[in-house]
């Protein structure tokens, strides 16, 4: 309804591969119309009805009084379909909500620099969503492996946390795109592929508990992951504080990370305690693990 309002769709448009430098790849987007012109004629329908081209960058575009014209008329068009079953204020606080919707996609048709905020921030939002769904698969398979190795649940659980899932990226960080591309196996245009980031911090033991976990899950994986490069480990600290055997004592000790602060490991659990086979992950899995505890073994002598 708000979009019929401004007179404006969907259109098909041709954009810049950000995966594939020199290809073009086609998606759709709501273009959105330019505010007229002072004096300009206003524009109508085919019913002969108006359309409105809002001032999407005023100062305040909520209150900006021709925006407040174009709002009320979506208001009454949605209560004479009878298309809502609601009051009016919360009609109002929805297509308020959905016209700042409509501001930011303008901003970001207008500016590059809104339009890499949006980016990153879905990028993050992505992220995010796929850290969750490998923090319940391994949930999910946590009392059965528990139960294999004869350990409490209660102490497991408190080291496959959020904060300590990698995340995986659709970019080349800091390595080249040709680099990323190859380790990745992009091949043609529609290839995709995920890079499971290193996290610095991570202790080795909890890497390869979480390896085990996965097997046992065994997710299915609609789109490739592969280890990432070292190049692109994420150096930060955890925002939540973890169990102080999580940590890894060379990121610990590093120039730069500062005080760490953490949590005490459970009452009555030690790291030794937990004895995980190499047959108790995947291959792929177990040859990353390894080289990043021979590195981990090499910065101690």
């Amino acid at each position: 309804m708000m979009r019929d309002l401004v007179g404006t769709k969907e259109d098909r448009i041709t954009v810049p591969d950000d995966k594939i430098e020199g290809k073009v790849v086609t998606k759709q987007v709501l273009i959105l119309l330019e505010p007229l012109p002072d004096g300009a004629e206003p524009r109508k329908d085919e019913g002969d009805k108006p359309l409105f081209n809002p001032f999407w960058t005023a100062p305040s575009p909520l209150e900006n009084s021709y925006n407040m014209e174009y709002m009320q008329a979506v208001i009454d068009r949605l209560k004479n379909n009878d298309s809502v079953d609601c009051s009016d204020d919360k009609l109002w606080a929805q297509v308020k909500q959905y016209f700042r919707t409509l501001v930011g996609k303008y901003k970001i048709q207008i500016s590059e620099e809104h339009k890499k905020k949006q980016d990153a921030h879905n990028n993050s939002s992505k992220r995010a969503q796929r850290k969750q769904t490998k923090l319940r698969h391994r949930m999910q398979v946590l009392s059965t492996f528990a139960e294999h190795h004869n350990i409490q649940r209660s102490h497991l659980q408190q080291f496959v946390v959020y904060d300590a899932m990698s995340s995986e990226d659709e970019g080349p960080g800091v390595v080249s795109q040709d680099a990323w591309n190859k380790k990745a196996n992009i091949r043609k245009d529609t290839d995709k592929a995920f890079e499971t980031l290193p996290l610095g911090f991570r202790a080795t033991w909890v890497t390869r508990l979480y390896y085990a976990l996965d097997k046992l899950a065994a997710p299915n994986h609609n789109t490739p992951c592969f280890h990432g490069f070292k190049e692109n480990m994420q150096m930060r600290a955890p925002k939540k504080e973890l169990p102080q055997s999580m940590l890894d004592d060379k990121w610990v000790a590093r120039p730069g990370t500062g005080k760490v602060k953490f949590n005490k490991d459970p009452e009555g659990f030690e790291v030794g305690d937990l004895q995980i086979d190499d047959d108790e992950l995947w291959p792929q899995d177990l040859e990353y693990l390894q080289e990043l505890e021979a590195a981990y073994e090499a910065n101690k002598e």
